[in-house]
């Protein structure tokens, strides 16, 4: 199925033409990339260097739709500038190909745990801050979204970042013998906390902790 055909289909087209009309006032533009012909390590990405989102769709889900919407809170911070987003901006000004640095393995600032630390800080509050963003966007424009899954995932994600901030290696959920994801609803992670429940390794619950410990 064409992406065209999965956005009208999903019921969430007016949301999708929203997003493109607000983009496109600032020269920006949406990128979707269907999962079943594309390889992604990401869900989605804003840059305001260009104003555009990219966007995967998985054609099975409509997990794609709250992915939209966080990324399209992002743009919102940018243009706002939101201290969330300046600050964060501002703390990875001087760091090399920050988007490449969580990965699953070591990185070039694994031995600066404190400066991991630091930037963590600022990733979680603004992540965190789109994460909420989204559900009250989805509440709004009664898109066709399972919130308990975007809460678990979003929180899997801000759980990984302190996971990093600690060790330097990037996590996984996915098995290391049968490489299949462990399913977001065995992990009961469905609600989004307040920012101090994400300040360190300590607070990632103990089963997902020891999932990222083991794989």
């Amino acid at each position: 199925m064409n992406i065209q055909k999965i956005i009208k289909n999903s019921g969430a087209e007016h949301f999708v033409e929203m997003v493109k009309s607000e983009l496109k006032k600032r020269g920006g533009k949406i990128i979707f990339k269907n999962t079943d012909i594309v390889h992604r390590d990401i869900d989605g990405e804003f840059s305001e260097f260009n104003m555009t989102i990219k966007c995967y769709i998985e054609p099975s889900s409509n997990y794609w739709i709250g992915v939209l919407a966080h990324e399209y809170s992002h743009f919102r911070q940018s243009i706002t500038e939101s201290d969330y987003w300046t600050n964060f901006q501002n703390e990875v000004a001087e760091v090399d190909d920050f988007d490449k640095i969580f990965k699953n393995k070591k990185t070039k600032l694994s031995g600066a745990k404190a400066k991991r630390s630091k930037i963590i800080y600022h990733v979680v509050g603004m992540e965190l801050d789109c994460d909420k963003s989204a559900i009250k966007l989805i509440n709004k424009y009664k898109l066709p979204v399972d919130k308990n899954e975007y809460r678990s995932k979003a929180n899997i994600v801000l759980y990984k970042y302190l996971y990093w901030a600690e060790y330097g290696i990037w996590p996984n959920i996915n098995d290391k013998k049968t490489n299949k994801t462990v399913d977001w609803r065995e992990l009961k992670l469905n609600r989004l906390l307040a920012e101090e429940k994400y300040s360190c390794v300590d607070d990632i619950p103990r089963k997902l902790f020891y999932i990222f410990k083991e794989n």
